[in-house]
């Protein structure tokens, strides 16, 4: 059995707008930001706003953590390759 390595390909989209989530399995896992991913993720959404330069009211930043915490959840589940 080959190994899956999910990749989009973004060569031709602008990186701007994206998070890379870091992985959870694979041969360059675990990443040290799993030892605290909630903290990451809420560190990459205050870095978003004030990338963008934008107010995020009193639950921009909250909203955004959270919202990638659950995707590096879902998309890295314990045990995953990904």
């Amino acid at each position: 059995m080959s190994e899956f390595w999910p990749i989009i390909d973004i060569e031709y989209v602008d990186a701007y707008p994206w998070v890379i989530l870091p992985p959870r399995g694979g041969p360059l896992a675990p990443m040290e930001e799993w030892d605290d991913i909630q903290a990451w993720c809420h560190e990459r959404a205050e870095d978003l706003w004030l990338d963008r330069e934008l107010d995020p009211g009193p639950n921009g930043v909250d909203f955004v953590g959270t919202t990638l915490t659950r995707c590096a959840e879902s998309f890295c589940p314990p045990g995953s390759e990904h």
